[in-house]
């Protein structure tokens, strides 16, 4: 056998061993590579970060100009506060009616729509709006609080009653309401009178309007009229063929007294405006109209308390609110009992306190 082959092999792994093997430039690649990666990332995350500023810069200048090249805009107008209203006794007797009950009068009590004050015979009482308008009550005078926010509105039943009304804000209004006219003014003085009509006028009243200071628009039968200072007004009584809207009257001679107010029982009528009262309240009830009936009755307890009817009055209003407000009635019925121990319908109330809630 030839041995030029193995020389041949020994030779190759000789040269082999001799002469070192070339580091891989596996690894410093990988690094560099790894390096790149991360610089590209950093340069990415830097241009991002640059774009990201200026588009929030951008919107930031958006808004600003948008502001800026606005006009001014008007402050959002709040709604003011209703105003406060308390009643206070001038002299004799007056009360507060809330409900069906009658509360005294309170300066630190105010009162609310849907109260009404009464000034008892001989009697005098005051509203005091925080406004600086008041109202004066005049005997036998029974007012009723309406309204209390920008429209400050008030109604007269009967008897009489002058308002001294503040100057108004812009979009107020201050109106007295009487069955058959309604009254407006703005910073002025006026008295209102519930006076005898004719026999064409309801209930034989209408609505007298005397005007101190300012102006006041009186509106009846779907007319206006404008009475200034010094000049009276009255709602005439429609009749068949009348016109609308009569012109005011010529003022009063300046030392002529003021016509007195219709009064519920003027001394020379006797029991006659006791027993229309109850009439009417009767009338009311058997129509089904339990609201007038209520206000008629308490009408008639209220202002006679003494009088023949006042039982009976009471008797009927605590009947009538114990089938729409037993609370109410139950009240009623402990003032009757207090009032009239052996009255005639006192089972009725003691039936009535039993059941109360």
């Amino acid at each position: 056998m030839s041995m030029e082959p193995r020389y041949a092999e020994l030779a190759s792994e000789l040269l082999a061993r001799a002469i070192p093997e070339p580091p891989s430039p596996l690894a410093e690649d990988r690094m560099l590579a790894i390096r790149a990666v991360e610089r590209a990332m950093r340069q990415k995350a830097r241009r991002r970060l640059a774009v990201r500023v200026a588009g929030l810069a951008a919107v930031a200048a958006s808004v600003a100009f948008y502001f800026v090249s606005q006009k001014p805009t008007k402050p959002i107008a709040v709604a003011p506060a209703p105003p406060a209203a308390v009643a206070e006794i001038v002299r004799g007797s007056a009360v507060t009616i809330r409900g069906g009950d009658e509360l005294p009068l309170s300066a630190t009590v105010p009162v609310t729509p849907g109260d009404r004050v009464v000034a008892r015979h001989a009697s005098n009482a005051r509203i005091k709006l925080s406004t600086g308008s008041t109202l004066l009550i005049e005997e036998e005078g029974d007012v009723a609080i309406v309204e209390q926010a920008s429209n400050q509105v008030f109604s007269l039943a009967v008897g009489a009653m002058r308002a001294d009304v503040a100057k108004l804000a812009q979009g107020e209004r201050f109106v007295i309401r009487t069955p058959d006219a309604e009254l407006e003014a703005r910073g002025t003085s006026f008295r209102v009178a519930r006076v005898r009509g004719g026999a064409s006028c309801e209930g034989g009243l209408t609505t007298k309007l005397s005007v101190y200071e300012g102006r006041v628009v009186a509106r009846a039968h779907e007319r206006e009229v404008n009475v200034g200072p010094g000049e009276d007004w009255t709602a005439e009584c429609e009749t068949k063929g009348a016109a609308r809207g009569a012109p005011p009257r010529p003022a009063a001679p300046a030392d002529a007294p003021p016509e007195p107010p219709a009064r519920l029982a003027p001394p020379n009528r006797g029991l006659q405006p006791i027993n229309d009262l109850f009439a009417e309240a009767m009338d009311a009830k058997s129509k089904g109209d339990k609201a007038r009936a209520l206000s008629a009755l308490q009408r008639l307890e209220t202002l006679y308390p003494a009088s023949p009817l006042a039982e009976s009055a009471t008797v009927e209003r605590m009947k009538l609110l114990s089938s729409t407000n037993p609370k109410a009635a139950a009240a009623v019925a402990k003032r009757y009992l207090a009032h009239y121990p052996d009255g005639f319908a006192r089972d009725v109330a003691e039936g009535i306190v039993a059941k109360s809630p």
